[in-house]
């Protein structure tokens, strides 16, 4: 018999790794109503009845654009999408995560959840997303992608980045080469965050691109970022790698210590000299 999702026929889970949250979709995610805590028995309410629609296409979001509830099959495929944590020391005007450090994901509870999937739905696929915040400052982070291919032998292992963090990608590069085609590497570009530099963001892509690891680039697309995105736009089409642009919907919220909107134009110049200065070396 058909059931009703919300989601394609997908199961998903949303987890909120500083509390340990376990939702079941990103609708609830946003409405703050979990369904268990990490380290619980798994707590699925397989028959509720959905009736959600968005048309706002947000990057790795799983409800179905101008979706009606419609009576689907169940396609026996599970996704887990971890927001590792809601910290990052880019700081930029358009997004509201934090630098300063807050909880984070527990692997010991997250290795217990994924351990309570296997033993429920051992015979479906699974795909496994981890983002946050900035994933690649957590500490464990080579446990935690280790220990998910270990246990549920996801077929894809999206990672959303922003590529600050070199030395995490390095050690990602020494897993073997079947944990490596399975990654999915989605960097974002932010020119105008706190801590970003040109030289050290392109040392990153180009350390994953020569890993032969699945690797696309994306910008925002903000009113700050405007004048970098024909500059990073010619970089990644030179170096054959996939650009696109992320459109801003306002759901990453201001930020109370918000950069100007609108940089002066000394400012904005100094940007520009800079910017071209490292492109032509």
């Amino acid at each position: 018999m058909k059931k009703q999702y919300c989601t394609g026929g997908i199961k998903w889970f949303v987890v909120k790794g500083k509390s340990s949250e376990v939702f079941s979709c990103h609708i609830n995610y946003y409405k703050q109503s979990p369904l268990f805590l990490l380290d619980e028995p798994l707590n699925i309410r397989d028959n509720i009845k959905c009736s959600l629609k968005c048309n706002n296409p947000c990057d790795h979001c799983h409800v179905v654009q101008g979706n009606n509830s419609q009576l689907i099959d169940d396609s026996k495929e599970i996704r887990v999408l971890f927001y590792i944590n809601s910290t990052c020391p880019q700081e930029c005007s358009y997004c509201y995560c934090q630098s300063a450090l807050q909880n984070q994901l527990s692997l010991e509870k997250t290795i217990v959840f994924l351990n309570n999937i296997k033993n429920k739905y051992s015979n479906y696929l699974y795909q496994v997303i981890f983002c946050g915040g900035e994933p690649s400052i957590y500490p464990d982070l080579e446990k935690l992608i280790f220990e998910t291919n270990n246990i549920l032998n996801p077929y894809k292992i999206p990672l959303y980045s922003s590529g600050i963090n070199k030395r995490k990608f390095q050690n990602i590069s020494l897993f073997g080469r079947k944990l490596l085609d399975k990654l999915e590497i989605n960097i974002s570009c932010h020119p105008t965050g706190k801590v970003f530099n040109m030289h050290r963001f392109l040392e990153t892509i180009e350390l994953i691109r020569s890993n032969n690891i699945l690797l696309s680039v994306s910008m925002v697309n903000h009113l700050i970022n405007e004048p970098f995105i024909p500059i990073y736009k010619k970089i990644f089409n030179d170096l054959q790698i996939n650009f696109r642009l992320q459109e801003d919907h306002g759901i990453h919220g201001n930020r109370k210590n918000i950069i100007s909107k609108h940089l002066k134009k000394t400012s904005m110049s100094k940007f520009f000299k800079k910017i071209n200065e490292e492109t032509e070396q």
